[in-house]
């Protein structure tokens, strides 16, 4: 059973740690064609 969290839990330090190292990856889409997709800065958060 801890199989099932461990194996998860390492593949997202990995892709974390190429995240940080390269920058997060352009988005690709396979439904829609002919459309520049541009990668923005996270939208920062407001207390209301």
């Amino acid at each position: 059973m801890d199989e099932l969290g461990e194996r998860p839990a390492a593949r997202k330090a990995e892709l974390t740690k190429q995240c940080k190292a390269s920058g997060i990856p352009t988005p690709r889409t396979h439904s829609s064609r002919g459309v520049q997709l541009d990668v923005g800065q996270p939208v920062e958060v407001t207390a209301q």
